[in-house]
């Protein structure tokens, strides 16, 4: 059969040929699903959930959780490249709900199967931000050949989805369509929870003459109701019918813990008339009837201080003996995010989520914990992360003749640097001082994160007028800080917060921020005074229209109170 795709239906995804233009307007030869016009049920095999409700059903939205600590891997049976070199034939992409391209994978290419050949991808999510999105698979069309085009239910990705599950799942031979030979382990998040502790036990008693009973052996066991629909989120019948076929899998981890179905135990829905969405109950059994606990003669391994829910640039890890530095040059945005980068990833080659893996302890420590001899040895003698923990962040809109963010930076000694643009380019480096140019295209509109280990003096003014927002921090060395003559509009946090005491003139001067953003700009001048050298300045003036501070007796007070502590704000 000559298909382009064969994608069997235990993946985690659902996918469906796609039939619409979403992110395909610019390819002009492009294959697209179309429907016989006299066919009133297509089924749930061939478009969207909510494209094939029936006209008497209610229509609810429903969007397949992950969490930024999971991956989504994919397999399928697809055609060759036909060619050799750089160009791939398939092409896995994260498309927002207007179609931007998040990010975008290479799938690989495997053995043959028949005429066919296996295919898969790994989609990390450690790096998207908290949204709606589409997974699309894109079948290159080489030569003359037609693009042809597969899309995902939606997903919804979040740092935590409350009331959900991890499953992971594989076999231990081929299965059900998949060909796990290549080690390949699926990912799914559902909306459950255990919601019922069944106790039981098999056990021989003997029962004598008079009728007295003596216990002759007995082996307990715990089995456990799994709820499907957990937290008000139904779950769509194509959800049904995976975890259906993913409850068959010999390999079936639930939130890393090995689990069984019960023997006989049906997958049972409940319905509500006109609801298109459902609950369901399994019965299932973890497949160790080992429940003693256990403390591991190991100690925790630290690697540094959590730095919490702040953006930070991550070096390397360090191996203290033997010495061995392992890259990771990535920007997070908080700890948590850091530690499912860890475990996802895994850059140490170590984590298999049971006796090892990257955690948060008690003392906001980065920790990795294991019950491995061999892991403890290599590792236990230090390691460490290396961080840029200073990151200002800027909102550029570029315009078609307004397209350079100037970075401008000098400092006492060396500065190390880390620029992520947020078009996924990036620009690094270390000095004492130096300007660093990014040009975006018009109409282009990111968020621009600046990463520094330290840096004595900082300047955005010679920037086109792309600047409209600005965040972050103020690194702590940073003595002067100048964002003048630009389109900065909001300010979105307290950026003096983390100065370190030496901040002694900070210029935002012939902007466009409002009244709104001046008062905000006093308030948190004043509740971080104690980061301002003494004296020091700050000028907000001559804004466009001009912005005074609102004539408010709190704002009257903090102003005062910056004067006594020998910082002088000028304003409109």
């Amino acid at each position: 059969m000559a298909n382009i795709f064969e994608i069997p239906q235990i993946n985690p995804l659902k996918l469906y040929q796609q039939s619409d233009i979403l992110n395909t307007a610019s390819f002009t030869q492009s294959s697209y699903k179309a429907f016989n016009p006299n066919v009133n049920d297509v089924g749930i095999d061939a478009d969207f959930f909510r494209r094939c409700l029936k006209d008497y059903m209610d229509k609810p939205r429903y969007w397949q959780p992950y969490q930024q600590g999971d991956a989504i891997y994919l397999q399928w049976l697809g055609v060759d490249d036909y060619v050799s070199g750089p160009t791939v034939a398939y092409v896995a992409r994260l498309i927002n709900c207007n179609g931007e391209v998040i990010k975008e994978v290479d799938a690989t290419v495997g053995s043959a199967v028949g005429s066919l050949f296996i295919r898969e991808v790994e989609l990390q999510l450690f790096d998207v931000a908290e949204g709606k999105y589409f997974v699309q698979i894109h079948k290159v069309g080489l030569f003359t050949d037609y693009d042809f085009w597969v899309i995902s239910e939606g997903i919804e990705i979040k740092q935590k989805h409350l009331n959900t599950l991890l499953f992971r799942y594989s076999n231990s031979s081929n299965d059900q369509g998949i060909f796990y030979e290549t080690g390949i382990e699926f990912q799914l998040r559902v909306h459950c929870a255990f919601t019922e502790l069944n106790t039981g036990s098999k056990f021989n008693v003997y029962e004598d003459q008079p009728l007295n009973l003596t216990m002759i052996s007995g082996v307990p066991y715990r089995e456990w109701t799994l709820f499907f629909g957990a937290g008000d989120h139904q779950i769509p019948d194509w959800m049904l019918d995976k975890i259906e076929r993913l409850s068959l899998s010999d390999n079936w981890y639930i939130e890393n813990v090995k689990y069984t179905r019960s023997e006989g135990a049906k997958l049972e829905a409940t319905r509500i008339d006109k609801n298109p969405l459902a609950t369901a109950v399994l019965n299932v059994r973890p497949k160790s009837n080992d429940f003693d606990t256990y403390v591991s003669q190991y100690n925790q391994i630290v690697l540094g201080v959590n730095p919490g829910d702040i953006d930070f640039y991550v070096t390397t890890l360090t191996q203290a003996s033997p010495a061995t530095s392992y890259p990771i040059a990535l920007p997070f945005t908080s700890g948590q995010n850091f530690v499912d980068y860890l475990n996802a990833v895994d850059p140490l080659a170590i984590v298999d989520y049971n006796n090892t893996y990257f955690a948060i302890n008690a003392q906001n420590k980065i920790v990795l914990l294991t019950n491995d001899g061999t892991v403890f040895s290599s590792f236990s003698p230090g390691l460490t992360f290396t961080s840029y923990d200073y990151c200002v962040k800027v909102g550029i809109i570029a315009t078609a003749t307004e397209t350079d963010l100037v970075v401008d930076f000098s400092g006492v000694s060396s500065v190390k640097y880390a620029y992520w643009w947020g078009d996924g380019t990036k620009s690094t480096g270390t000095s004492i001082g130096t300007v660093v140019t990014k040009t975006y295209a018009d109409g282009d509109k990111y968020t621009a994160r600046l990463f520094f280990s330290r840096v004595e003096n900082l300047e955005l003014s010679t920037s086109d007028q792309i600047i409209h927002i600005l965040g972050g921090s103020i690194p702590r060395e940073c003595i002067s800080f100048y964002l003048n003559a630009n389109q900065l509009k909001t300010i979105t946090n307290n950026i003096f917060s983390r100065a370190g005491g030496g901040l002694a003139d900070v210029q935002m001067t012939a902007n466009v921020m409002l009244t709104a953003t001046i008062n905000n700009s006093i308030r948190w001048c004043f509740e971080a005074v104690g980061q301002f050298d003494n004296p020091a300045t700050v000028d907000v003036s001559n804004q466009t229209p001009l912005a005074p501070p609102t004539p408010d007796n709190g704002l009257a007070y903090m102003i005062g109170f910056l004067a006594t502590n020998n910082v002088t704000l000028t304003t409109d």
